[in-house]
C-alpha cells in the first residue's frame, strides 16, 4: 500500500505537468525577422513557434514567408505589407491555401482554459466555410460568423468549446478547396489571426448583474410610490 501511495505521489506532478497551455495563438512570437515586403523560405519552426504546419499527412520543416508555393497546398508566414494585404491583428498572420484535393492544417496541442466558453479568432481571404475544418482533439467544431463575411474580406469567427473546458487536446485548423456542384474547384486563400480562448464571466459579475437589477426594481418601485 505504501508503495502505491508513493508511486502515485510521484505520478501526479507528471499528469499535471501535461496541461500546458496553448501558445503564439497570435503568431506574434515568429523568430522570423519582421519584413514588409520582403519573400523567403524559412524554417516552419521559426515562422510558427509550438505549431506544427502540414501540407495533407506531410509535415513541413520550411514554409514560404510572404509568399506561397505554386502548384501545391501550403501554409506560409505572412506579414503586414506596405497596402496592408493580409493585415488582421499585430504584425503576422498564418496563411494557409488549399489546392484541388491536397489540404493544408496548423496544429498544436495544449490545454483548453478552464472556464473557456469561445473559441475567438479572425480570418480573411478568398474563401467560404466550407474550406475550413476546425477541430479539437478529433472532435469538429462548428464555428460561426460574429463579425463581417469571411467570404467577401475580413471577419470574425467563434466556436463553442465549453466542453473541452480544462481538457488537453490538438486545436487543428484545416483548410481545402471546395469544389462546386458544377465541378469546378473553388481556391481557399485563408488569413488566420489572432485566436483566444474566451473565459465566461466569473460568479462574480453575475452577481453584480443581479445586484444591478435589484437595484432597478428597487428604483422603479420607489418611483411609482411617489
Amino acid at each position: 500500500m505504501k508503495l502505491l501511495c508513493a508511486s502515485l505521489l510521484f505520478a501526479l506532478p507528471i499528469s499535471v505537468g501535461l496541461a500546458e497551455p496553448f501558445q503564439n495563438l497570435n503568431f506574434e512570437n515568429s523568430n522570423v525577422p519582421y519584413a514588409s515586403n520582403a519573400s523567403a523560405i524559412v524554417s516552419a519552426a521559426d515562422a510558427f513557434p509550438g505549431w506544427t504546419v502540414r501540407e495533407t499527412n506531410t509535415v513541413l520543416t520550411t514554409v514560404p514567408y510572404n509568399a506561397f508555393l505554386s502548384p501545391g497546398a501550403n501554409v506560409a508566414l505572412n506579414s503586414l505589407g506596405p497596402t496592408g494585404h493580409g493585415a488582421l491583428e499585430g504584425l503576422f498572420n498564418a496563411y494557409l491555401n488549399g489546392w484541388y484535393s491536397s489540404d493544408c492544417s496548423i496544429a498544436q496541442f495544449g490545454t483548453v482554459p478552464a472556464g473557456a466558453d469561445t473559441l475567438y479568432f479572425r480570418a480573411g481571404g478568398g474563401w467560404s466555410v466550407e474550406a475550413l475544418t476546425l477541430t479539437f482533439d478529433g472532435h469538429v467544431l462548428t464555428p460561426v460568423v460574429v463579425e463581417g463575411l469571411p467570404n467577401v474580406a475580413w471577419g470574425a469567427l467563434e466556436a463553442d468549446v465549453s466542453a473541452f473546458a480544462g481538457l488537453t487536446g490538438e486545436l487543428r485548423f484545416t483548410i481545402r478547396d471546395v469544389q462546386a456542384p458544377e465541378g469546378q474547384w473553388l481556391f481557399s486563400n485563408f488569413y488566420l489571426d489572432d485566436i483566444q480562448f474566451v473565459p465566461v464571466p466569473e460568479p462574480h459579475v453575475w452577481a453584480l448583474f443581479g445586484l444591478g437589477a435589484i437595484a432597478l426594481a428597487a428604483a422603479r418601485r420607489h418611483r411609482k410610490r411617489r
